[in-house]
């Protein structure tokens, strides 16, 4: 599709993670956090970017519990 979501499960001492992404001549730079707070937390987190193709770099933050 034209969605990329992200719902990273990772050791609990990983603070952050960062990669690219490249699809056709667009790539997306994405870096990951861990907010504080407890993974099993309920909150709404924007886990999830539209992949438009323009042939330009993007830079991404996600954040995660």
């Amino acid at each position: 599709g034209n969605r990329l979501s992200i719902n990273p499960v990772l050791p609990d001492d990983w603070t952050e993670f960062q990669f690219t992404y490249r699809r056709n001549d667009t790539h997306w730079d994405i870096k990951a956090r861990r907010l504080n707070g407890s993974a099993n937390e309920q909150t709404e987190l924007n886990n999830s970017i539209d992949l438009v193709e323009d042939g330009q770099r993007h830079v991404v933050m996600l954040e995660f519990r």
